[in-house]
């Protein structure tokens, strides 16, 4: 068989030829489309959960500048009066302000995207931001406001803790 016979054979095989190669063509095609379309959602849902950890750190800067300012006035008045036991005036007591958790509130349902070790540190944090709030003395008497202050008020319709 010469070249010449087999570029004759191969024209009867040109159909089969052409589909082969176009069905290769088009499945490297899809193959290709779908890692850099999976690559982009990598890149975004990295940027998301940078983000997510950026809010959530300056919401914990804030919250630990305010708790630090409240455990200074607290700390001021014990050294200047004693220990007092719930004999801190009302008056004082209301005066503390704990800083709702709203970024946190909002953006619970994306923490899954941060890392696990993020993620240990900022749920640790506003655990211990619950247990903070309920340690420093409040005016007794209040009802249902003074089980509010106690926690960290993340039930629908809380408002700042007063």
């Amino acid at each position: 068989m010469t070249f010449i016979d087999f570029l004759q054979e191969l024209k009867g095989w040109q159909p089969l030829i052409g589909t082969v190669l176009g069905f290769g063509a088009l499945t490297w095609g899809a193959l290709y489309n779908y890692r850099l379309g999976r690559k982009r959602d990598d890149a975004i849902r990295e940027r998301e959960a940078l983000a997510v950890a950026l809010a959530l750190y300056s919401e914990i800067g804030l919250i630990i500048n305010e708790l630090a300012r409240l455990a200074n006035a607290v700390g001021g008045w014990y050294l200047r009066f004693g220990p007092s036991g719930d004999n801190v005036p009302a008056h004082f007591s209301d005066s503390f302000v704990f800083p709702e958790p709203t970024l946190f509130k909002a953006l619970a349902p994306k923490t899954g995207m941060l890392s696990p070790d993020v993620l240990l540190l900022v749920t640790r944090f506003y655990g211990y931001y619950g247990e903070t709030v309920g340690h420093f003395p409040h005016s007794r008497g209040q009802g249902a406001d003074d089980q509010l202050r106690r926690g960290m008020g993340l039930g629908p319709g809380d408002q700042r803790h007063r």
